[in-house]
């Protein structure tokens, strides 16, 4: 049996979710694909797909086999069209969806020292504070985006390129009016500034930390809460209470010692920092030396050297 081949028509089967379908597509007998699909599943010893005369389903098994098809092949499409030499052609525009917290402080001289590398391509990006979540990559005509969040989604490849923890941390102002907390559970009675994800606006939050025995929840308040993490750190700077902030927006408060960590020992969430871009035959070249060149670039972040770079 040819694994790849094999590999390659499950991956049309699972996608559309019919034989006949992916026959179509592939430009061979329904037969054919029905034999590899069965020689996979022998090769294999389970049971791949749910057969019956109206419908096609993935089992369980076979929907993770398909997605580590979907990305092996993926990766060896990639590859070979990197040696197949369209490095040399790259050129043309690409348009990114950036968060815009973190393209204002680390795009500008990125996008600098991208196009003096490579002069023939052309970055257009959009920066917004709304979820990029909430933005459909193809239909707005995205050729990638940058995401802060942890999870992406399916339809989309996601190349984790670093990650930023959430830290709790006030300024020395503050923490000299108010007495710096020794306890976890001392922060509820304190004024916090609330980040919100939503046009919601609670007038509550709550934060997790994983300490130093025990995951701590704690319920909230305070008289701030904003969308923004850029205006929540301005807030956290002028002094009006303690915030839950990114490392990679107060990398250079942290090192200037104009905010403080507090409670260090208790450690808020972590998030990855990814590429994200429509899963595609052939990348284009241009996309993919973006890619290489955001995560050579943040391969050492510089909030955790205590150092800004897109100022």
């Amino acid at each position: 049996m040819d694994t790849l081949k094999a590999m390659e028509i499950y991956v049309h089967v699972g996608g559309a979710l019919s034989y006949a379908a992916a026959a179509e597509r592939l430009g061979v007998s329904r037969a054919n694909v029905t034999k590899y699909v069965m020689q996979l599943e022998q090769h294999l010893g389970a049971r791949l797909l749910n057969r019956t005369t109206r419908r096609v389903s993935l089992t369980e098994v076979g929907e993770d086999y398909y997605k580590f098809c979907r990305q092996m092949l993926g990766e060896i499409q990639d590859k070979e069209a990197a040696i197949a030499g369209q490095h040399a052609e790259a050129k043309g525009v690409i348009k990114v969806m950036v968060p815009k917290s973190f393209g204002s402080l680390y795009m500008g001289r990125m996008t600098a020292e991208f196009h003096r590398s490579y002069p023939d391509i052309h970055l257009s990006l959009f920066m917004a504070d709304v979820s990029l979540s909430t933005i459909d990559l193809v239909e707005n005509g995205f050729d990638l985006a940058i995401r802060l969040t942890g999870q992406a989604d399916s339809s989309l490849v996601a190349r984790t390129i670093c990650s930023t923890r959430w830290i709790l941390c006030a300024s020395p102002a503050f923490l000299k009016a108010v007495g710096r907390p020794r306890r976890i559970r001392e922060i509820e009675s304190l004024p916090c500034l609330i980040h919100s994800r939503s046009t919601a606006m609670p007038a509550s939050a709550v934060w997790r930390f994983e300490g130093p025995r025990r995951t701590e929840t704690l319920k909230v308040t305070g008289p701030v809460t904003v969308n923004s993490v850029m205006a929540l750190r301005s807030a956290a700077l002028d002094g009006l209470g303690l915030a839950m902030l990114p490392t990679y927006c107060i990398g250079s408060d942290l090192a200037a010692k104009s905010l403080v960590e507090v409670l260090p020992s208790y450690r808020g969430p972590e998030e990855q920092i990814s590429v994200l871009y429509p899963h595609r035959r052939f990348l284009p070249a241009k996309s993919r030396l973006f890619i290489d060149f955001m995560a050579d670039r943040f391969r050492r972040p510089p909030w955790d050297k205590g150092r800004m770079s897109g100022k």
